[in-house]
């Protein structure tokens, strides 16, 4: 097969965005489990079963984001992406909804830098 420049240009992009978007989940994996052992002692200070609960919901979730991520860097690129961009949705939503829990129990508001 005879590869155009242009399609080049295209597979370099997108092996690009593929290894920015590999980083920046790893870089968001760190974030949710930082902020979800704070948010887990929090819980435990009202009641050590629903950090236990709370503790396995998030556990599943990071599950699913580690599955995604690891489906794109199976596949072929672009098709590979789309996993990562779902998994890289689903990082920012879980961050979100532990930040949402820690300043529910803390006065103390906790701050990610974006990535």
């Amino acid at each position: 097969m005879i590869m155009m420049r242009g399609d080049n240009v295209a597979t370099s992009e997108a092996s690009k965005k593929f290894k920015f978007m590999c980083d920046e989940i790893e870089g968001y994996l760190f974030d949710i489990r930082r902020a979800m052992d704070i948010y887990e002692g929090l819980v435990r200070r009202e009641s050590p079963e629903s950090a236990i609960e709370v503790r396995k919901q998030f556990d599943a979730v990071i599950q699913r984001i580690n599955a995604l991520r690891d489906a794109g860097r199976s596949m072929e690129l672009p098709e590979g992406l789309e996993p990562l961009k779902e998994s890289v949705a689903l990082c920012k939503d879980a961050l979100k909804r532990v930040k949402v829990g820690v300043n529910q129990f803390s006065q103390t508001e906790i701050h990610v830098e974006p990535h």
